[in-house]
């Protein structure tokens, strides 16, 4: 009998480990990403064969969505292919998607997509406010220095191998899910005050590092998670008006305390008035964009088919001569934007089919609002390119594919 219990008990811990197989290979992102591949290879296993239970996400509505999305990737492959990329290429490119692709795949096939569950805090936000706290305390060692560092568009360094753009979507993402599932009450009450605590430490930690472009998300996110809770529990404006202000309050208080996200913002302003006042942009961050973003333009007007993979470096080096690009060698930078990189890539219908596959999604799907931090995101960073940006996608992903309150609860009526 007691063997039997125990037996149960390992189950039990199995199925919670198989459910949160996705968190726990973004969670190995941060040191191995071999380990996040097979975590990662655990959730697509269970997700396109694992019993499922009653309370997870169902996608058997959406597959348009999903074969919309999954020609975005074939188009982009096949005109790579027809554009001189060499097949290890493509392979690797492919190997890179194909998180993104087994999501879309499986939406194709109406799975059905775990929801996150009460113990699901623990893998994707615990780790990262971690890693957050970690770097923190480094920072504090020696944050004279490294709020200097700030003023010059460098990052604070942090314990992570994810680059640190996507590091600060990362942890805002999951700072987002975890107030998205305390409103939802996903969140065990026993947990409440440690998770509380533990969330705290994680953005005030995002604060301190400065992470400019997880800040913008957490905000945006905190708009749409304030909008959807307000709207689903019929709260008057007094009640939603309070949460922004409270968000107000925390962001005013952190400029006025932290030396780094206060140095983050003058660097923004300075950035910004060089780009429109004119000026040496070889060391400012958005500067380096905008060089960017208009020598990829450039190649796009030239090629409107796109270059390919393999052709888009070559492309670019000469884009930055055509446009007559002010920047050294060593600071011509990628370009740093998902829609500028789809159309040097893979052309103008490219993009026609991303744009179409991401608006589809905000107008139809219940809670497609999920989808602008991903829009937003892509304007700022090319996000599909590494493996970290793609499983940000597709934590994206998920939230957007969630049945609204009251088809659930009409779901489950019909049970």
């Amino acid at each position: 009998m007691e063997s039997r219990i125990r037996f149960k008990k390992v189950g039990s811990y199995g199925q919670i480990l198989l459910e949160n197989t996705l968190w726990i290979s973004i969670a190995c992102l941060n040191f191995s990403t071999a380990l996040s591949s097979i975590f990662f290879g655990l959730f697509a296993l269970y997700l396109l064969f694992g019993k499922m239970s009653r309370s997870q996400i169902n996608s058997k509505n959406y597959s348009w969505f999903g074969w919309v999305g999954l020609m975005v990737f074939i188009t982009i492959m096949v005109v790579s292919a027809g554009t001189g990329s060499s097949f290890n290429s493509i392979l690797s490119y492919a190997q890179i998607k194909l998180p993104l692709l087994v999501m879309l795949l499986a939406i194709g096939l109406k799975r059905r997509f775990p929801q996150r569950n009460s113990s699901s805090w623990w893998f994707y936000l615990l780790p990262h406010c971690w890693i957050v706290a970690a770097s923190c305390i480094h920072y504090w060692q020696h944050w004279q220095f490294y709020s200097l560092m700030v003023l010059e568009s460098k990052p604070i360094p942090m314990y992570t191998q994810v680059y640190h753009i996507e590091y600060g979507a990362l942890v805002a993402l999951s700072v987002l899910m975890f107030v998205d599932d305390f409103f939802s009450k996903r969140i065990e009450s026993r947990d409440t005050g440690w998770a509380m605590f533990v969330v705290g430490i994680t953005v005030v930690g995002l604060h301190v590092l400065a992470l400019r472009t997880g800040l913008i998300l957490l905000y945006l996110g905190f708009l749409i998670v304030i909008w959807n809770y307000a709207k689903l529990q019929n709260l008057g404006r007094d009640r939603a008006l309070k949460l922004l202000s409270i968000m107000l309050v925390v962001f005013i208080a952190a400029i006025s305390i932290l030396p780094s996200i206060r140095h983050r913002i003058i660097n923004t302003v300075d950035d910004f008035s060089i780009i429109f006042k004119g000026g040496d942009t070889n060391h400012r961050s958005m500067g380096q964009r905008v060089e960017a973003w208009t020598a990829a333009i450039s190649v796009i007007k030239s090629n409107p088919l796109g270059v390919g993979v393999e052709g888009e470096f070559n492309a670019m080096m000469k884009g930055y001569d055509d446009s007559q690009s002010q920047l050294a060698i060593q600071h011509r930078i990628g370009i740093h934007n998902q829609w500028l990189q789809i159309a040097v890539q893979g052309g103008w219908l490219a993009v026609i089919l991303a744009l179409s596959w991401l608006l589809g999604g905000v107008l139809k799907l219940p809670s497609g609002k999920w989808l602008i931090l991903l829009i937003a995101g892509f304007m700022v960073e090319s996000l599909l390119e590494r493996q970290s940006g793609i499983l940000i996608s597709v934590l994206t992903l998920l939230p957007s594919m969630q049945d609204s309150k009251e088809n659930s609860l009409e779901e489950e009526k019909n049970r």
